[in-house]
């Protein structure tokens, strides 16, 4: 359980919120969230989790208003990243040779956009793996992708993460703006909605 509850923690290290790259102990449960999906657990003794006051409002995000249960709805496919090509890795950029980084170049009286970079004066380099892209988080997935689920939208990749938890419910949403509360075995959690 302790996995699952760290894999809704915040894994980009530079996020200056270092009180949740791990999970936490609030009154009776264990919690983990990244300040778009937070889950709950009970707190049974088995998950040792500091007190952490900074997130004391996040108890409220639990009690909201609770709809019908439904499964969450199919999703579609997701989107390719913009910025990595659906590759996952960022490839440091090189400046173009073709038009030695203006992303142009002149030909007889007239300017034309350069064909080997698009015009942005840079190219990937094909040297190495590179790292996670910065934009995807090395997922691939275009991350704002928005799902529409009863009157509320959330983000796909979210959907999917929480759709993947076992025996998962979704309480049916009442409001576009309200936080959505979901169940599965085992504890709850609560997801931010999006603005279409």
């Amino acid at each position: 359980m302790i996995e699952l509850l760290k894999s809704y923690c915040v894994s980009d290290k530079s996020d200056p919120r270092t009180y949740l790259y791990n999970p936490f102990k609030l009154g009776e449960f264990i919690y983990a969230t990244n300040g778009h999906v937070a889950v709950r657990i009970p707190d049974d003794g088995s998950i040792q989790a500091a007190e952490i006051e900074q997130v004391k409002r996040i108890e409220t995000y639990f009690s909201g208003t609770r709809g019908a249960l439904m499964d969450i709805p199919e999703l579609p496919v997701a989107k390719p990243c913009i910025h990595c090509l659906g590759k996952g890795v960022g490839y440091p950029n090189e400046t173009c040779e073709e038009c030695d980084g203006d992303g142009e170049f002149k030909f007889g009286t007239h300017y034309y956009e350069c064909k080997e970079c698009d015009g942005e004066g840079k190219v990937d380099s094909d040297e190495g793996e590179g790292d996670a892209c910065d934009y995807c988080y090395g997922t691939g997935e275009e991350r704002n992708q928005i799902v529409k689920v009863g009157v509320a939208h959330f983000s796909r990749r979210y959907l999917a993460k929480i759709s993947a938890l076992p025996n998962v419910m979704f309480y049916t949403p009442t409001n576009e703006n309200d936080i959505c509360l979901f169940v599965f075995e085992g504890g709850e959690g609560c997801i931010m909605p999006m603005r279409a």
